[in-house]
């Protein structure tokens, strides 16, 4: 009996012990958690941060946001933001997070700290998180009227008004493959499409190229006087990353040509308005060649309808002006150095052609009058006059005649 007294004695001993130790906090597991910016659902450009994992609820949960992963925070700081938990997911609101976090240059890093009761720990360090994937064309609201142009940073962003400096470059959409393309309401399809704009903007060595500032109002339509009506023009644009402080942002985006003899203006893909393209006018589509309606041609006549080359005049006289080797419009002087002298065709018909006293090409009548109504045959093969043909056989015929009565001394007697 004693030894059980004994044993019973240590054993309520040892579970008194016990409680007066407190349990160590259940932390929660952040290996497979993952991190990502989602559109905050305003269509405003802002963006919330989404932690997908396994949660406590009746845990509390805030965020840090730093630049490198080196600026590590206190775990007892203040500048920990608050998260809205549920069993899976913690969510930092678009409200608290700044533009600037998205603005400026550099990588993104977050901390999570858990508390549970008067407990604080770092539960997640320095993990890298990408910034949002905006869809191009809608980085930097653009809008190019004949009263003004508005240019505002989307890509979140707080400067709008603060002067930052946009590169632009417009140019026109030939490749209406592209064109037809984003005439798409699948938006997979249409990030293709915008990408591929994008790599033919880049390409293109463009018409128009300037710079304005977010904010401003002044038109640059309005001085564009080569814009034409339902022409399809794209619109490259470049935030200036002042050295590197900001982070770099490229657009591009898709417009056509409207009241360009009046009051020229580009009109944006997403309005109304705009026409797309609805045959294939000059295109080239898997190796099929299309002519201005649309019809399809052999190569040939493709190029001749839509790639014209403009015929030059090469060492030529025509309508009395002269053009040199390079086909360009010269003096008389010049023309002879680089072409040699060539005597002027006066009063002669040349395939078809009347050409006067002067060596100018002109009308039959002007002709008759300058060079009388005779008109010499025009022998097209030799250049010849067949009336000069005549002439001389009977030139040969009299000398013939000649030599016979000197022979049988059968002259005529005066």
């Amino acid at each position: 009996m004693k030894k059980i007294g004994i044993l019973m004695i240590t054993v309520l001993l040892s579970i008194l012990g016990m409680s007066g130790v407190s349990a160590a906090p259940a932390w929660t597991n952040m290996d497979n958690a993952t991190y990502q910016f989602v559109d905050d659902g305003t269509g405003l450009g802002y963006f919330d941060l989404a932690i997908l994992g396994a949660f406590d609820q009746s845990h509390t949960y805030d965020v840090y946001f730093a630049r490198s992963a080196s600026d590590a925070p206190d775990v007892n700081t203040s500048s920990f933001i608050k998260t809205t938990a549920n069993s899976s997911s913690l969510r930092v609101n678009s409200v608290n997070i700044a533009n600037s976090l998205f603005e400026e240059a550099g990588d993104i890093y977050v901390w999570v700290r858990e508390t549970i009761g008067s407990d604080k720990q770092l539960i997640a360090s320095a993990v890298k998180v990408e910034r949002p994937d905006i869809m191009l064309s809608k980085r930097i609201q653009t809008n190019f009227l004949y009263d003004y142009t508005r240019v505002n940073i989307l890509y979140p962003s707080d400067t709008n008004n603060a002067n930052r400096t946009v590169k632009y470059k417009i140019g026109r959409v030939t490749d209406l493959s592209i064109v037809r393309a984003m005439n798409t309401t699948d938006e997979t399809q249409l990030k293709a499409a915008l990408n591929r704009l994008l790599a033919y903007a880049k390409a293109d060595a463009g018409m128009h190229q300037g710079e304005v500032q977010t904010g401003q109002t002044e038109s640059i339509t309005r001085y564009m006087l080569d814009l034409e009506d339902d022409v399809y023009y794209y619109a490259y644009l470049e935030v200036d990353t002042e050295d590197g402080k900001y982070y770099a942002i490229e657009d591009v985006n898709l417009y056509q040509g409207l009241n360009c003899e009046l009051n020229p203006s580009l009109n944006n893909y997403t309005l109304p308005e705009f026409k797309w393209p609805d045959d294939y006018s000059c295109e080239i589509v898997d190796g099929v060649y299309y002519d201005k309606e649309g019809n399809v041609v052999d190569e040939e006549t493709y190029n001749r309808e839509c790639n014209p080359v403009e015929e030059k005049h090469v060492c030529e006289i025509v309508d009395g002006k002269y053009y040199g080797k390079d086909g360009v419009e010269v003096s008389e002087d010049v023309y002879n150095e680089e072409c040699g002298e060539v005597t002027p065709p006066i009063c002669e018909i040349i395939d078809g052609k009347y050409y006067g006293k002067d060596g100018v090409e002109i009308d039959k009548e002007t002709y008759d009058k300058e060079c009388g109504t005779d008109e010499p045959v025009d022998n097209p093969d030799t250049g010849i006059y067949i009336g000069y043909g005549i002439a001389a056989i009977g030139v040969l015929a009299g000398v013939g005649a000649y030599l016979h009565f000197k022979k049988e001394g059968k002259f005529p007697q005066a």
